[in-house]
């Protein structure tokens, strides 16, 4: 199955979706990680290698997703981690995150985890364009390499209210 064609209104509307969704379902974590200086320094060495806040974003929800799972054990068992999983992402979708629920902690959100997530999101974002991967091993650079030039993922943003302070200010 070929790859979707590149549509830039289309990838530009996915974008304004992930900002509206993410700051929309993880309030209090955003909140958390504005105020630490550990995940904001993280935040000043992605930005330099060229992430945009909605990779930030993406890369942020899909840690707190891995992190649940990985809290409730839910990584052990492929059934339940689908399951689980489901539940969660539609429940942060749909209403949020409480203020009751578990805080991860920022020192969870490493340069490494980081840099792990996005390689993940890059891998489902080209499988949602009709990329097969098999049993093997991929390769990560090849796929960000597609993603930068078939699809601009690391050149598109829309307009938005910067999410993270900067430091540099400071």
């Amino acid at each position: 199955m070929p790859l979707e064609p590149y549509n830039e209104l289309s990838e530009l509307e996915d974008i304004k979706l992930r900002y509206t969704n993410v700051q929309h379902s993880i309030p209090y974590t955003l909140m958390r990680l504005k105020q630490s200086p550990l995940f904001l320094a993280i935040v000043e060495q992605l930005k330099s290698e060229g992430w945009k806040e909605w990779h930030l974003l993406q890369a942020i929800f899909n840690s707190l997703m891995s992190w649940y799972a990985e809290r409730s054990g839910a990584n052990q068992d492929i059934q339940r981690l689908h399951n689980e999983g489901n539940i969660l992402f539609h429940r942060l979708l749909e209403v949020g995150e409480s203020s009751h629920d578990p805080s991860i902690p920022p020192e969870y959100f490493t340069l490494k985890t980081m840099h792990t997530i996005l390689q993940i999101s890059i891998m489902t974002f080209l499988t949602n364009k009709g990329a097969v991967f098999g049993a093997r091993s991929y390769n990560p650079e090849r796929m960000e390499t597609i993603a930068r030039n078939r699809y601009h993922y690391f050149e598109l943003d829309v307009p938005h209210t910067p999410i993270f302070p900067s430091m540099k200010n400071e």
